[in-house]
Parts: structure tokens; sequence; C-alpha cells
């Protein structure tokens, strides 16, 4: 495979890739809908910026539990939400994680 202007991957320059826990001390935020959010797009950013270091609030309009759906219509896991939108500030986090899913997008917008 060729990249931009005949350049090779082989001859791209190498990137030094982070180890350990490159988020460490860091406060994420991941936006999760009373229900609707696809499940995969909670769960896999959930983990990948908790095994990265960070602190992670599931924050939403109530606190309590939430649905997750798989393909927007399929029943998935209930997760916890920690926090209400009403509980924290956007100064609290260094990040904000929204996952996708139809139903669950058109939820966290009423």
């Amino acid at each position: 495979m060729r990249g931009a202007r005949g350049v090779t991957p082989a001859s791209w320059p190498s990137r030094k890739r982070t180890t350990g826990t490159p988020l460490r001390g860091r406060k994420v935020a991941i936006l999760l809908a009373p229900a609707g959010t696809e499940q995969a797009e909670f769960t896999e950013p959930r983990k990948a910026v908790t095994e990265a270091g960070a602190v992670v609030d599931v924050i939403g309009v109530q606190a309590g539990p939430a649905r997750t759906y798989n393909h927007d219509l399929e029943p998935g896991e209930t997760f916890t939400v920690d926090k209400s939108f009403d509980q924290v500030s956007a100064g609290d986090y260094d990040a904000l994680i929204v996952p996708g899913g139809t139903v669950g997008a058109d939820k966290a917008a009423r």
C-alpha cells in the first residue's frame, strides 16, 4: 500500500507508542443517556481511558441506571450513571466522551 506522494508505510517515520498510563491524573466524563446509547460506543472508550489511567465519571441527565442498546434496537446491558448534569461542571474534567447511538442522542437532547 502506498501513502501520500508515493511514500510507502515502511518509510514513514516511526512513532513512539505510548505505554503505561498516559492519562494518569486526568479526569474524563462519559455521557450516558438514560436509554439508547450504543453499548460498544460506551464500553470500549470507557475501557480504553480507564486502562490509560484516567479517572472516569459516567454522567447523564439523572444519576442511576441507564440501559444501553446494540444496533440501536436490541437491549444491551444496564450501567450506572454516577453523577447528573447538575452535579458536575465542565471545569471538573479534562475530557468529555459522547458515545453514539441514535436513540440515546435523541434522549440526551431533550
